[in-house]
């Protein structure tokens, strides 16, 4: 496991054998490509990009399954990227490793990508400028025409706002957004696509799948089917002249620290 900062949770895991990793959040984040509109066919994933690679989990899980051709990976410290490749065997030959800022250097390269997985948020260490309408916009630029982003959120118990606001700041680009819990953890994952998709999408390419596909991908997929949430859409929308992340989080962890001691 890697784990960093305060070590309160791990941003990576790695089972020696090829087991693959417990079902959570790295095994629900498969479910981005099968929002797509259906084709008839099995989902496909030609070119990958991940902001905020850590050790390299994300990758290695759909390599195994989707053999992309490439996989574009964004890490800011160098650190966890000698880590992976020490400890995580993120040695991947078609994975492309890129060190520093997610923006910056996503903007530099070219798509265009199926799928773009944005894992770089932590409460409370989110950076706000992977919130933005702008970010958004640039991002929607590098995807192929039926193309998905999926990023990795907390909501903490009664309180989504940061989930309501990301989904309202994302619908500014994409024309559908889909959010999914992720059972057993504070974690959500929202999907946006270029098209006009539905979840219905979802569970018709679960269906195209062949036989023997390996139960960690049939599995997330049955999980992020049966916890679909409704947004209701009213929330502030991050831009670049004005995302403030950091008040909705500080607020959030604050109420929740007041209720856990029955001052709430």
């Amino acid at each position: 496991f890697l784990y960093l900062n305060e070590g309160a949770g791990f941003h990576s895991v790695y089972c020696d054998g090829g087991d693959g990793p417990p079902p959570g959040v790295y095994t629900a984040l498969l479910v981005a490509p099968f929002l797509r509109t259906p084709t008839g066919s099995p989902v496909a994933v030609r070119k990958l990009a991940v902001v905020g690679l850590a050790a390299g989990t994300v990758p290695k899980l759909y390599d195994s399954l989707f053999h992309p051709q490439q996989m574009d990976g964004i890490e800011l410290d160098p650190g966890i990227v000698e880590a992976g490749r020490r400890y995580f065997d993120m040695n991947e030959p078609n994975l492309n490793v890129i060190i520093g800022d997610g923006r910056y250097e996503m903007n530099r390269q070219e798509g265009p990508y199926d799928v773009v997985i944005l894992d770089a948020y932590k409460v409370p260490y989110i950076p706000w400028h992977l919130t933005t309408v702008e970010f958004f916009e640039d991002l929607r630029s590098k995807l192929a025409d039926d193309g998905t982003v999926a990023l990795n959120v907390v909501a903490l118990p009664n309180d989504r706002r940061l989930v309501e606001a990301l989904a309202a700041t994302m619908r500014e680009v994409f024309p559908s957004v889909h959010v999914f819990n992720v059972p057993w953890a504070l974690n959500n994952i929202l999907v946006a696509t270029v098209q006009e998709t539905t979840k219905e999408n979802l569970d018709v390419n679960r269906a195209l799948l062949p036989d023997g596909t390996p139960p960690v991908l049939t599995d997330a997929l049955q999980v992020a089917s049966d916890n679909y949430l409704p947004t209701d859409g009213e929330a502030v929308i991050f831009r670049d002249e004005r995302a403030p992340v950091e008040s909705i989080v500080d607020s959030t962890l604050l109420r929740y620290l007041l209720t856990a001691m029955g001052m709430g």
